[in-house]
């Protein structure tokens, strides 16, 4: 799911966008910011966008990391899959 966000971030903001001042290239936080101003233009639902930083910050960064404590529940793992659904079918891009 963190791969097709990439994915999602790296087709849907232009790609002069995707860098920072020094040209290097931005993170997936700062990607999913810039996002939020393209789906305005777009308009694309940006509470889709939320959506999908939201599962950044509570999905993808504690799964990437080896915690036996941290809970990942279904609920949030379909929600997240249904999101990055809505938002593949909304801006035609395949993930």
């Amino acid at each position: 799911m963190r791969k097709a966000t990439e994915c999602f971030v790296h087709e849907y903001v232009p790609a002069r966008n995707q860098y920072d001042r020094n040209f290097k290239p931005l993170d997936l936080s700062s990607l999913i910011g810039k996002s939020r101003a393209v789906a305005r233009i777009n308009g694309l639902p940006v509470s889709l966008i939320q959506d999908l930083d939201l599962m950044r910050t509570h999905i993808f960064n504690p799964g990437s990391h080896y915690d036996v404590y941290t809970p990942i529940f279904q609920n949030d793992l379909k929600r997240a899959i249904e999101t990055l659904e809505q938002v593949s079918t909304l801006t035609n891009i395949n993930l």
